[in-house]
């Protein structure tokens, strides 16, 4: 099912998107958790690998830079010869919590995919059925 659900998202995608694309697109959604950013980091880079990183041309990137105080994760499809980035979250120190960034690049349905970064972030594995569109479990 979830090979469908990520054909699926290939076809949402316009065209070839890029890095400087995705870097150029506005921070659509902040959320604020009162965990460490770490553990956000690391509970959201797990459940975006559990749902992209199962072949078919998608791939997860993360990166925690501890000295800088953020992470980045990175889900993006795969043309064969180049990426195409799909969803970009940042999630920073704040405080003695954590604040997460995130964006995207589908076209469909983007809120119904920030709640899946959301619920990723809080340490959800679980992945949405057929389309982003579905509403996370609590």
């Amino acid at each position: 099912m979830r090979l469908g659900l990520l054909a699926t998202i290939a076809l949402t995608v316009a065209a070839c998107t890029n890095q400087a694309q995705m870097d150029a697109q506005p921070v659509q959604r902040v959320t604020k958790f009162s965990e460490n950013y770490q553990q956000v980091y690391a509970n959201l880079n797990k459940g975006a690998r559990n749902c992209f990183a199962i072949g078919g041309g998608f791939s997860v990137d993360g990166q925690l830079y501890s000295e800088l105080g953020y992470g980045e994760v990175t889900a993006s499809g795969s043309t064969g010869l180049s990426a195409m980035p799909l969803i970009h979250a940042r999630v920073a120190r704040d405080g003695t919590g954590a604040s997460l960034q995130s964006k995207s690049l589908m076209k469909a349905n983007k809120q119904g995919v920030l709640n899946w970064v959301d619920y990723w972030a809080r340490g959800g594995i679980r992945c949405p059925g057929v389309h982003y569109g579905e509403v996370p479990p609590a």
